[in-house]
C-alpha cells in the first residue's frame, strides 16, 4: 500500500508529455493537475461528492465505478484539492497488497509532525485522532478526510476472512466513536462492491443516498467535449462533427452506451504518438490510419512493444507484465519490488533482463508499469487493470512455444506435488506432447527431479492403457481400506495439514506445523513449511525450535544443520536489538547441543551488533545478557569484552558481579563432585 501526500516539488521525468499534459495514457491525474482536471467533464460529479463529504453529518462513504472510469484521477485531481479549498485536510492512501493498518501507521509521520515511535503504539481510532491533531473544528480547520483508494485490493490480497478481520474491527472501532473529527471515504471497483457486506456487518452501518457515490463513464457528448479539451491543450487538430460521431458510434460501449475515460486517453495517446510530418488531429483521416477502435488497447500494447529492438526483448516485457497480473482474479498483483520480480521470473529471464524490461516499461514515454516509492525499496505495479484483457490476448500470440511449455510444466508440477502426486494431476496427452516437443528448451530449475518424475509418470499412463486403469483400481481399494484405519486417519490429517499450511502466513502456526511434521519424521516437509515464513526473525526462531526438538530426539546432525540455517536466517534481521537477541538465543541453543565454538562465534557477532542499538537502556540490557551468556559458555575474555561495552557504570558493576558468580559456581561444581565421590 502507498501513502501519498502533496509533494513540495517533483522532479520531472524525461518524457515528451509534461506533468500538466491532458494526455496521461494509463496514468492517473494527480493533485498538481487540479486546474486541468476541472475542464474534463467531472464538474457535476465532483460538486455532488464534495457537498456530501463536507456535510456536517457525513462520516463514511463509498465511491464505486467500473475499472477505467477514472476513480483515482477523480480522487487525486478533483476531490483532494476540492476538500482543501473548503477548509478540509485530505489524507490519500492507495491500497495494494500490504496490510493497510500497518502502512497507515508508517505513513502518518510523513504527513504530520508526529514521531514514528508513538504512532506504532496507537490503534486505528487513536491514529486518526492524532491525524486530526486533537484540534476542534473551526473555519480554518474543518476536519480531516481519509481517502482509501483501490479498496478492492484489500479483498484481493487479504483472501481469508481471518486476515481481513483486524482491519475491519479497527474501522468498526472508529465508526463507533460518535463525533470523531476524521471522515472516511473508500473507493472500490464496481465488481467488488458486494464484498463490502463484511465491512457493513462489522461497522453496523447502512449507506444512504448521500453516502454512496457512483462514478459513471462519460456520455458520448461529454466524451466529445473532453476530446476537445485534450486537443486544445496538446495543440492537436479537432473535427467537432467527427468527434461527436466517433464517441457515439465507435467509442460508446454497446452494453451501456457510455465511453470509458481510459479509451479516450489511449486514443489520444496514439494520435499524439504518431510519427511523421503529417498533421496530428482528431479527424477521420487520422482515425482511419490508426485502424479504427476495435481492440484499441491490444493494438496500443502491440504498438508500444514494437519499439523493443528484438523479439526476445518484446517477450521479456510481456513476461514482466504477466507477473504483475493476478490472472485468477483479473486484478493487479500488487506492488512488487525489483527483487520480487526477478525471483518470480527466475528460469525465464536473467536478472539483468528483468531489470532492463522493468525500467523500460516504467519509462515516462511508455507508462505500462507504474513505479511506487515504498519504505525500503521501490516497487512496481501494472499501470491500469484495463490492460489485463488485452494483455491476456497478446500473451497468447507473443509467448513462444518453449515459454508456454515451461509455464505449463511449472504449474502442473506444483499441482501434482501439492496433491500428493495424485494420478489425476498427471499431464494430459496434449500437454505431454507440447512438453516433449520442447524438451531441449525446458528450464528445469530446482525441481528437475520432480519434473522428470511427472513426465515419466505421465508417459507411463499414456502407454499403460488398461494396466494404468487396473493400477488405479488397486490404489482406490487400498486407499479406501486405509481410510477407515487409524493410520489412514492420521495420513488424512497429515494431508490436510500440508494443504492448510500452504494457505497461512502466520509464523506461529507455520512453526507448529513444522514441529508436527518433524515429529512424524517428515524432515523435508518440515523444512518446506519453515521456508514459507517471511520474517527472518520468525524463521530463525522456528529453525531454533526444530534444532532443539532434534536435540531432544538425539538427532545431533539434523539439529546442528537446522541451527546453522537459523543463524543464516538471523543475518537478515534488520533491527540491531532483535538481531542481537536472536543470535544470543541461537548461542544458548548451541550450548545445549555442546557446540561451544559455534555458540561463542554467535555471541561475538551479537556483541558487535548490539553496539548499534540506539536506546541506551535496551543496549545495556542486551549487552548484559550477552556477557552472562558468554560466561556460561566459559569464554571469559569475550564476557569481559562485552561487559566493557556497557555504557553505564551501574550496568558494568551488575554484569561483572554476575560473571564472577557464574565463575564461582563453575569452580565450586568440581569440588562438590569430588567431595560427594569421597
Amino acid at each position: 500500500m502507498l501513502f501519498e501526500s502533496r509533494p513540495a516539488s517533483r522532479k520531472s521525468p524525461p518524457i515528451d508529455l509534461s506533468e500538466r499534459s491532458a494526455i496521461k495514457g494509463l496514468w492517473s491525474f494527480t493533485y498538481e493537475d487540479a486546474d486541468l482536471f476541472k475542464r474534463l467533464g467531472r464538474t457535476d460529479s465532483l460538486r455532488k461528492c464534495l457537498d456530501n463529504v463536507t456535510h456536517p453529518d457525513f462520516r463514511f462513504g463509498v465511491l464505486s465505478g467500473e475499472s477505467g472510469c477514472g476513480k483515482t484521477s477523480f480522487l487525486q485531481a478533483g476531490l483532494w484539492p476540492g476538500l482543501e479549498s473548503r477548509g478540509f485536510r485530505c489524507l490519500y492512501v492507495k491500497l495494494t497488497e500490504r496490510d493497510p493498518l500497518a502502512v497507515i501507521r508508517q505513513g502518518l509521520p510523513q504527513q504530520t509532525e508526529i514521531p514514528q515511535a508513538p504512532v506504532n503504539e496507537l490503534d486505528f481510532p487513536a491514529i486518526l485522532e492524532a491525524t486530526a491533531g486533537g484540534e476542534p473544528a473551526s473555519s480554518d480547520n474543518k476536519g480531516v478526510v481519509l481517502v482509501l483508494d483501490q479498496f478492492e485490493q484489500f479483498f484481493v490480497h487479504q483472501r481469508y476472512k481471518a486476515d481481513r478481520q483486524p482491519f475491519l474491527e479497527a474501522l468498526a472501532a472508529w465508526y463507533r466513536q460518535s463525533g470523531h473529527p476524521v471522515r472516511l471515504l473508500i473507493s472500490i471497483r464496481k465488481d467488488y462492491v458486494g464484498y463490502l457486506y463484511e465491512l457493513q456487518e462489522a461497522m453496523g452501518y447502512s449507506l444512504g443516498p448521500n453516502e454512496s457515490f457512483y462514478l459513471e463513464k462519460f456520455e458520448p457528448r461529454e466524451a466529445a467535449s473532453v476530446l476537445r479539451v485534450m486537443a486544445e491543450t496538446e495543440a492537436l487538430g479537432f473535427d467537432e462533427g467527427f468527434a461527436q460521431e466517433l464517441t457515439a458510434q465507435e467509442l460508446a460501449s454497446p452494453r451501456d452506451g457510455l465511453v470509458s475515460p481510459v479509451d479516450l486517453q489511449i486514443l489520444t495517446w496514439m494520435i499524439k504518438a504518431q510519427k511523421g510530418a503529417e498533421r496530428k488531429a482528431f479527424d477521420r483521416s487520422t482515425y482511419q490510419k490508426l485502424g479504427g477502435i476495435e481492440h484499441l488497447l491490444e493494438r496500443f500494447l502491440q504498438q508500444v512493444l514494437q519499439a523493443r529492438e528484438t523479439e526476445a526483448r518484446r517477450q521479456a516485457a510481456v513476461k514482466v507484465l504477466l507477473v504483475l497480473v493476478d490472472l485468477e482474479s483479473s486484478t493487479r498483483a500488487g506492488v512488487l519490488t525489483l527483487s520480487d520480480l526477478q525471483c518470480k521470473l527466475s528460469g525465464l529471464l536473467r536478472a539483468e533482463e528483468a531489470k532492463e524490461a522493468v525500467h523500460w516499461l516504467s519509462r515516462g514515454d511508455i507508462r505500462l508499469v507504474t513505479a511506487r516509492h515504498q519504505e525500503k525499496e521501490s516497487g512496481y505495479e501494472l499501470a491500469h487493470e484495463r490492460l489485463i484483457p488485452a494483455l491476456r490476448r497478446l500473451a497468447g500470440k507473443t509467448l513462444s512455444e518453449a515459454d508456454k511449455a515451461n509455464q505449463l510444466l511449472d504449474r502442473r508440477v506444483n499441482e501434482w506435488m501439492g496433491n500428493q502426486r495424485a494420478a489425476r494431476y498427471l499431464l494430459r496427452w496434449r500437454e505431454l506432447r507440447l512438453i516433449q516437443k520442447q524438451h531441449p528448451y525446458l528450464v528445469w530449475g530446482t525441481k528437475r527431479a520432480q519434473k522428470e518424475a511427472l513426465i515419466a509418470k505421465s508417459r507411463q499412463r499414456r502407454n499403460g492403457g488398461l494396466a494404468a486403469v487396473g493400477m488405479a483400481a488397486v490404489i482406490a481399494v487400498s486407499l479406501t481400506t486405509m481410510y477407515y484405519s487409524d493410520r489412514g486417519q492420521i495420513w488424512l490429517m497429515e494431508r490436510d495439514l500440508r494443504f492448510l499450511a500452504q494457505k497461512t502466513r502466520d509464523p506461529a502456526l507455520l512453526k507448529k506445523s513444522a514441529l508436527a511434521f518433524f515429529a512424524r519424521n517428515h524432515v523435508q516437509k518440515a523444512l518446506e513449511v519453515v521456508e514459507r515464513i517471511r520474517c527472518p526473525q520468525d524463521k530463525a526462531r522456528a529453525l531454533q525450535a526444530l534444532a532443539e526438538a532434534a536435540g531432544q530426539l538425539e538427532q545431533s546432525e539434523q539439529a546442528v544443520a537446522w541451527l546453522k540455517a537459523a543463524g543464516e536466517a538471523a543475518t537478515g534481521i534488520k533491527d540491531s536489538g532483535d538481531k542481537a537477541r536472536a543470535l544470543q538465543a541461537l548461542a544458548e541453543a548451541a550450548l545445549k547441543l555442546e557446540r561451544s565454538e559455534q555458540a561463542v562465534a554467535w555471541l561475538k557477532a551479537a556483541g558487535e551488533v548490539a553496539t548499534g542499538i540506539e536506546d541506551s537502556g535496551d543496549k545495556a540490557r542486551t549487552l548484559q545478557a550477552l556477557a552472562e551468556a558468554a560466561a556460561k559458555a566459559e569464554s571469559w575474555r569475550l564476557a569481559r569484552e562485552i561487559a566493557d561495552m556497557i555504557p553505564s557504570v551501574d550496568g558494568r558493576i551488575q554484569t561483572f558481579s554476575q560473571i564472577l558468580m557464574i565463575w564461582a559456581e563453575k569452580e565450586a561444581l568440581p569440588a562438590a563432585k569430588k567431595k560427594a565421590a569421597s
